[in-house]
């Protein structure tokens, strides 16, 4: 379950390539962190997933505070689903697809920099396109976890410029080319 539109249009980038994990991203409704995590444990458990199966919510930390947070990871705990958040916003980890942020990013310095990046106006519903693709997925890894190796959603807020997406991409990109 993904915050918005730039969220799904990335993952459904990822699900073409190639790989051994089936890869479904939904926006949710709602965009409070507690409701998403809500939505993907509903959704999930009516599709009856396998016992293997992983339920995630991906959302951005910039309007969520600490107590609100932290209901978010018991929460998600109480439902087996795993968060992966991103800090400022999710076109952080888009960023990291490129470069290093060179300081504390807000939402315009991101989408300034991936229109600059890109040769074209940023748009979320057009995603990064073909600039997802192994290499830029492999720096992106090796960028966010240098920036947070820890995929704890408490330390991602107090990080500027994290992402725990690493963690995620890492494991379906290892996935493919270990052939597990």
């Amino acid at each position: 379950m993904v915050e918005g539109e730039s969220e799904k249009v990335y993952f459904d980038r990822i699900a073409r390539l190639p790989s051994n994990y089936s890869i479904t991203a939904q926006v949710s409704e709602d965009k409070k962190c507690t409701d998403i995590i809500e939505n993907c444990a509903k959704i999930t458990d009516r599709k009856g997933l396998d016992d293997d199966d992983l339920k995630i919510a991906v959302f951005d930390l910039d309007v969520v505070d600490e107590q609100l947070l932290n209901e978010a990871v018991a929460l998600a705990d109480k439902e087996g689903v795993i968060i992966m958040a991103s800090n400022l916003s999710f076109e952080l980890w888009l960023l990291l697809h490129f470069e290093d942020p060179s300081h504390v990013y807000t939402q315009d310095d991101y989408e300034e920099r991936l229109t600059g990046l890109l040769g074209r106006k940023y748009a979320k519903a057009k995603g990064l396109g073909d600039k997802v693709n192994p290499e830029s997925i492999k720096n992106a890894v090796k960028r966010g976890k240098a920036i947070l190796p820890d995929e704890n959603p408490l330390k991602c807020k107090d990080t500027p410029n994290s992402s725990m997406l690493w963690k995620l991409i890492k494991t379906i990109m290892e996935n493919e080319s270990t052939g597990k």
